[in-house]
């Protein structure tokens, strides 16, 4: 920004009441004992890894507080994934992150958003920070655009309903752009929709802000957190076994150090593999095809540890609709192999219901796989702009989230299970060499306090 323009100032008038965790763990940190927090964003294109502004909002957030070790995520937020793409992702992606705070900036459909921000806040112990949409060419002095009603109405309601941060970029933005008679364009890029360098240091500038400090939210946060710690002593250890009952849907189990004896993993009496619900499809890469091929899968018996092919045997046109010349829309079929199990099926229904909701370019329908090992919904595949060759062959895994066997070097043992009343158990492989655990983590969805509806 140019130096004769003074910086935003957000008004940050009852902000700070739903990030009391994320606040809490940035400042509660000691140089003796650190704290440590993850931060997920997620969204499109303007939130993306393509963006420079999460990374200096970390660098910032560093050296605020330097006795936080945080670790971000950039690459599930993706250009063009709007809210109804990325709410059916959400369920996979926060079992395989859980994060500590998602940063959200989305565009698209009110009832995906809400739905999303509820997966989020339902399954994990995250807080939400919404970030609303930036001023757009055309949008300064208008003020019944849908972005707008998305800020004042929707999101506002969503964030009230289930404890959500709603930041007002949109405001303050277009505020900006007033006081200083500035064009919109000034912030944006060549196609007046993205940021130019200097509209990313805009837009960072106000997020900062958005990081405030509210002594009730934290005092209650710290009083969770605390919580979610249980100290191990030797003597909760009966004839080899260690028994903990608890209720919520992720455990992490602390060791004195990595080399520690195995114990087997047992969570109400069966393995954690044992558990369809404890397994995720990571999406582990960048952009269109990062890991996203699949949007919902259901792994039907106990996994075995591979990864999986689906090769495209059938991707067809489809008519273009009368008044939508510009969209093409595909149907297709393909074959799944697995590395260990070979090949498990085919689907060749490339079926497709005209008048759907979806109005991106490319968006494919069809082909729904069902085997003894993996149930896929064909109608969630999804590409964004790109379409596959036939016979081209896209690689995704399976993971369970947990193990079977706890050594020390994988604290996470269980996490993605139904929250609930449930008991972990510990059985020492070797009774007279028990693991040296001094801790146990037990995160609780609920225990955030707000009620879901």
């Amino acid at each position: 920004m140019k130096n004769t323009l003074a910086s935003p100032v957000v008004d940050t008038t009852g902000l700070g009441q739903n990030i009391g965790r994320t606040m809490w763990l940035l400042e509660s940190g000691t140089p003796e004992k650190r704290t440590r927090l993850k931060i997920v964003f997620y969204g499109q294109s303007i939130i993306d890894e393509n963006n420079f502004w999460p990374k200096l909002l970390i660098e910032h957030l560093k050296d605020k507080y330097p006795c936080a070790d945080i670790e971000p995520v950039y690459h599930l937020a993706v250009g063009g994934y709007s809210s109804i793409v990325l709410a059916p992702l959400a369920p996979m992606d926060m079992k395989w992150q859980y994060p500590d705070l998602v940063v959200a900036l989305i565009t698209g459909d009110h009832y995906a958003y809400d739905a999303l921000v509820k997966e989020i806040k339902e399954s994990t112990t995250a807080d939400v920070m919404i970030l609303t949409n930036h001023i757009t060419k055309g949008a300064k002095d208008k003020r019944d655009t849908w972005e707008d009603t998305m800020e004042n109405e929707h999101l506002l309601n969503t964030a009230r309903t289930h404890g959500a941060e709603l930041c007002k970029l949109r405001t303050t933005w277009r505020d900006y752009l007033l006081a200083n008679d500035l064009d919109e364009t000034y912030f944006l890029a060549e196609d007046c929709s993205h940021l130019n360098a200097t509209g990313q240091h805009f837009l960072l500038s106000i997020v900062k802000q958005f990081f405030v400090r509210d002594e009730a939210a934290m005092a209650a946060a710290g009083k969770v957190l605390e919580n979610e710690w249980r100290d191990v002593r030797a003597a909760d250890w009966k004839d080899g076994v260690l028994s903990v009952p608890f209720h919520g849907n992720r455990v992490e189990v602390i060791a004195a150090d990595k080399n520690q004896p195995a114990a087997e993993v047992r969570l109400d009496g069966k393995k954690p593999s044992d558990w369809t619900e404890l397994y995720v499809h990571p999406r582990i890469g960048h952009g269109w095809f990062s890991g996203g091929i699949l949007r919902r899968l259901e792994v039907k018996a106990p996994h075995t540890p591979q990864t999986w092919t689906i090769e495209f045997t059938k991707w067809e046109p489809l008519p273009k609709e009368e008044g939508d010349e510009e969209k093409q829309r595909f149907v297709f079929a393909y074959t799944v192999t697995g590395e260990k199990d070979g090949f498990l099926g085919a689907s060749d229904e490339g079926l497709y219901t005209r008048g759907g909701k979806y109005s991106w370019e490319n968006k494919t329908e069809g082909g729904n796989f069902d085997s003894p090992i993996l149930k896929i919904n064909g109608g969630d595949f999804y590409f964004g702009f790109k379409q596959p060759a036939l016979n081209t062959r896209y690689i995704f895994e399976i993971k369970l989230n947990g193990v079977d066997v706890f050594d020390g070097s994988r604290p996470v043992v269980v996490s993605g299970l139904p929250v609930a009343d449930h008991v972990l158990t510990l059985a020492a492989k070797d009774k007279n060499n028990l693991p040296d655990i001094r801790r146990i983590r037990v995160r609780n969805p609920g225990s955030h306090g707000k009620n879901f509806v």
